[in-house]
């Protein structure tokens, strides 16, 4: 007994003094993995790890190719037209096999495999592309077309007015279309109908399929902005999950992969719920033009700092910050690649571990 109240007497004490560092002893210090390239404008890492694909400026303008970690090219680049502002235009299957770039009015689909590049044909103005499985997915201006990876030929296309937001569910059959003041349309790819409509009058900012793509989370605006909200709902009945969570001029949206915790972007704050129960976790003062990063399990977010060059860690809890990730230039994306890593964009690309 005496010696059991011992111990606990001097791990007390070690709390007591350590506990303003408790933080750096569980995260560690970030470690830069990788630091390549120059004039980067959007990179993503492979679900390898080892390799990225990066849009990039050059004399003539743009380029798109592929390299490893210590920048040597892999595959291309190829030069491309000018891309849209702040947009998706990049991904990689879960395989590693494929990654895709989309600007302008084509796909670029480069294959590690073959070691080839091809161009699909889209229509302009590609804003938005995601793989999954092998489907590949592009949000144009008005349109949305799925190509199979796997031989090249176009799936299927869907034409909607003032389309804002899309999403498509991993199993490639349940396609989410967010419209400027029509709210979201559930799509059955296989038939082509609409199988739901959720939010009529609302302009979502941000729409994402999540809890193994039986949940979609939403981020609402309305004409006034004093009720932008945001919405849970189960996607085989439409049926709203918890209640509306307000969030005035609300930016944007990111939602971890079980769809248990959701962070949402205003102009003052970032703030995390359960959107499941509206129940408020923690939230973070930091102002951003930037939609934070949330990690695949929830319990961290990644913040780029308005007028600043780096990047804020925080846990989603608590709010308090764990990592400040330094950069030499001004930042053009972030993003969580799994629960430990994080990439950050802006001239250079970086892929720092910050547990």
């Amino acid at each position: 007994m005496k010696t059991r109240a011992l111990l606990l007497t001097i791990l007390a004490g070690l709390g007591f003094v350590l506990g303003p560092h408790i933080e750096t002893l569980v995260f560690g210090p970030p470690n830069l993995v990788a630091d390549i390239g120059e004039q980067y404008e959007r990179a993503a890492v492979g679900p390898r790890g080892h390799q990225v694909i990066g849009l990039r400026r050059t004399s003539a303008g743009w380029s798109v190719g592929v390299s490893d970690l210590k920048g040597v090219s892999l595959l291309g680049p190829i030069e491309v037209a000018d891309p849209p502002a702040r947009a998706q235009t990049l991904d990689w299957d879960p395989s590693g096999r494929w990654a895709v770039y989309g600007g302008a009015s084509e796909v670029q689909v480069f294959d590690l495999q073959k070691k080839t590049v091809i161009t699909l044909d889209a229509v302009p103005l590609v804003r938005q592309v995601a793989i999954r499985g092998h489907i590949l997915m592009a949000r144009c201006d008005g349109t949305v077309i799925l190509w199979d990876l796997r031989s090249g030929q176009r799936v299927c296309e869907f034409r909607t007015a003032y389309l804002v937001q899309a999403d498509l569910s991993a199993d490639g059959r349940t396609l989410a279309l967010g419209c400027f003041e029509g709210g979201i349309r559930l799509v059955d790819v296989r038939s082509g109908r609409v199988v739901r409509r959720l939010s009529d009058g609302w302009t979502p900012a941000g729409l994402k399929f999540c809890h193994q793509d039986k949940w979609l989370a939403t981020a609402l605006r309305a004409s006034d902005h004093e009720r932008d909200r945001a919405r849970l709902f189960d996607v085989s009945s439409g049926r709203q999950l918890g209640p509306d969570i307000s969030a005035p001029d609300l930016r944007g949206m990111s939602v971890n992969a079980n769809g248990d915790r959701l962070l949402l972007r205003t102009s003052e704050h970032a703030v995390i719920v359960e959107p499941a129960t509206g129940r408020e976790i923690g939230r973070n003062p930091i102002t951003s033009l930037f939609i934070d990063s949330l990690s695949p399990k929830g319990d961290l977010a990644a913040t780029h700092a308005e007028n600043s060059r780096g990047v804020t860690v925080w846990e989603t809890a608590t709010g308090k910050t764990v990592a400040t990730l330094s950069h030499p230039s001004p930042l053009s994306d972030l993003r969580f690649v799994d629960n430990e890593r994080i990439e950050v964009v802006g001239g250079r690309y970086r892929l720092w571990k910050v547990r």
